[in-house]
């Protein structure tokens, strides 16, 4: 019975090729575009799900409304916002703050290279699941002047040394900082993908 309709089928496809390839060819286009299009969602998903509380932690963005009434989202917040979600809002477990303006030089010895950061506050291990190689992630971003690396940028000036306790300078801000820990290699999807941590 099988054979018979196996044999149906194919005088059938062969009979109407033109038409069959149309609509097989259609139907293979279309699961694919679909299969490309679950995945590019998928993968959405997952940035910066490693956090301790990825379903509790929010960004704020700045919706901005011109005088001709068009919108602009942009993705930033007032910098009195943080003291004000901090005190006001009891329903606010944490707040802190990733500004993300430092497109510096970062030096140490007679080396120097071009890294993006970010100003921070002692508020950030709390927040995001990032691990420390070197330091203590209560009081890496406890003092001004500190400074956090991530594990790769730490290697082109210390190697394998722990470079907790060593002065770096930067060009801007400008100013001597000293290394507080280190960022360990993090192999999840982020939007934090800065080199350094400035507090």
């Amino acid at each position: 019975m099988l054979y018979n309709y196996l044999k149906v089928t194919i005088r059938s496809l062969k009979r109407n090729a033109l038409f069959s390839f149309i609509n097989i060819a259609g139907l293979a286009l279309s699961m694919s575009v679909c299969l490309i299009a679950l995945s590019v969602i998928r993968d959405a998903f997952t940035y910066d799900d490693f956090h301790p509380y990825p379903q509790r932690t929010y960004r704020i963005v700045t919706e901005v409304t011109g005088k001709n009434g068009d919108a602009e989202r942009w993705a930033t917040a007032p910098m009195p916002l943080f003291q004000a979600l901090s005190q006001d809002y009891s329903f606010v477990e944490n707040v802190t703050t990733v500004y993300t303006a430092v497109s510096t030089g970062l030096t140490y010895g007679d080396k120097t290279i071009s890294v993006e950061g970010a100003f921070t506050d002692p508020a950030f291990f709390e927040v995001f699941g990032f691990d420390l190689l070197y330091g203590n992630k209560s009081s890496a971003l406890s003092k001004p002047n500190s400074i956090v690396l991530t594990e790769d940028t730490a290697a082109l000036f210390f190697k394998d040394e722990n470079p907790v306790g060593k002065i770096v300078e930067l060009k801007n801000p400008a100013g001597a900082f000293i290394v507080t820990g280190v960022i360990k290699d993090n192999h999840h999807k982020t939007h934090l993908s800065q080199k350094i941590y400035v507090w």
